[in-house]
This record gives C-alpha cells, sequence and structure tokens, in this order.
C-alpha cells in the first residue's frame, strides 16, 4: 500500500478510532508516562502497516509529541498534546499535526492540522479540522479554518513575535510558524468554546 494511503487510513480512521472510541486505551497509556503514549502511536501504525505481507520498515515515521499543562490542580487537570510528523512529505489533505485536547472536567477533543495546496507562493495553508464521534460511530468533521501567514500575530499561548509577518490570507503559513500557530489554534477552540 502507498505511504499517502496508509497516511490517510491513519488520520481518518485509527487515530480517531482511538482517541474517540478507545479514550480508555490513550487514558491508560497517558498515566504510564508520555514514553508509553508515543509507543502506543507507534504501535498503530506498525498495525496498520503490517497488512498483507507489508512491513512497518517499508514505511518510517517518527512522531514528536509535546505536552502543554493548561491546568496543574489535581480537580482540573487539562492539558494539550501535540503530535508532530517531522519531516514528511506534505501531501494534499493528509495531516502533518495531530491535537487532542483532554482533561478532568472536559471532554477528550481530536484535532488535524491538514495541508493544503491552495495558497500562493511556495508555503501552504494548514487546515485545523476537528473529527467529532456522530451516529453510527461516523467521524464529521468540523473545520476551525485555515493558518495562514501572519494568522499568528495575536498568539493566545504563546509570547508575541518580535518580527511577526503581516497578514496575508492568500499565502500560506511560514513553516517555522506552524506548529505554534496550529497549537494555538486548537487551544482557543476548547478553552473559549469548551462548554
Amino acid at each position: 500500500m502507498k505511504n499517502t494511503d496508509l497516511r490517510s487510513i491513519f488520520q481518518r480512521e485509527l487515530m480517531p478510532d482511538l482517541f474517540l472510541n478507545n479514550q480508555d486505551v490513550f487514558y491508560n497509556a497517558f498515566n504510564e508516562g508520555t514514553e508509553a503514549v508515543k509507543n502506543l502511536i507507534m504501535e498503530l501504525w506498525a498495525f496498520l502497516c503490517n497488512q498483507d505481507g507489508d512491513h512497518v520498515n517499508n514505511h518510517p515515521i517518527d512522531i514528536d509529541i509535546k505536552y502543554i499543562v493548561l491546568d496543574e490542580s489535581e480537580h482540573n487537570f487539562t492539558c494539550l498534546m501535540i503530535m508532530e510528523l517531522p519531516n514528511i512529505k506534505k501531501v494534499k489533505n493528509l495531516a502533518i499535526y495531530f491535537g487532542v485536547f483532554f482533561g478532568v472536567n472536559h471532554d477528550l477533543r481530536f484535532f488535524l492540522g491538514e495541508t493544503d495546496y491552495q495558497a500562493l507562493g511556495n508555503n501552504r495553508y494548514i487546515f485545523v479540522i476537528e473529527l467529532i464521534l456522530g451516529a453510527e460511530d461516523v467521524f464529521m468533521k468540523n473545520n476551525h479554518g485555515a493558518l495562514y501567514r501572519g494568522c499568528n500575530n495575536e498568539p493566545f499561548l504563546f509570547e508575541k513575535s518580535e518580527n511577526p509577518r503581516s497578514p496575508d490570507v492568500l499565502i500560506g503559513i511560514d513553516p517555522e510558524d506552524e506548529w505554534q500557530a496550529f497549537t494555538d489554534r486548537v487551544a482557543q477552540v476548547c478553552l473559549l468554546t469548551d462548554e
């Protein structure tokens, strides 16, 4: 199977199934530690790749995972987990970022940061897509907009840049700004709209 096909299944089926259908598996890994979470994600990838006589060694990926604890208190622990596929080819409609928002008093929410090729210039848009578990275990998409050049000039979690870029919705976001802008957008969506 092509790497792009595997990535599509991974982001549209396996990952949302883990985080939206089988949250206890994720929480058990999280309680064991951050390395257990990474191992769980990599095991999912290996499971997918090892089908039909193929092997995971033919489809190497790495996943960087960062945790931002938004509230450390025992009674309202809240965390944002951001996963990035570094050094992987950006392909239209395939995610290079994943976001998981969870906490003691919050429902778990799962996001994709999908690349899009409609921007002008060399940079690409990153669309922030939330997957929601609907009726009959169907995953529905909620689009929270595109990240474009200068969209992160007024950050939510991070310090303001000393050299902000002029906002331009026609130009894709600069690669060095992607992670922070994606993280910020997910945090805004969850913290400002979470019920």
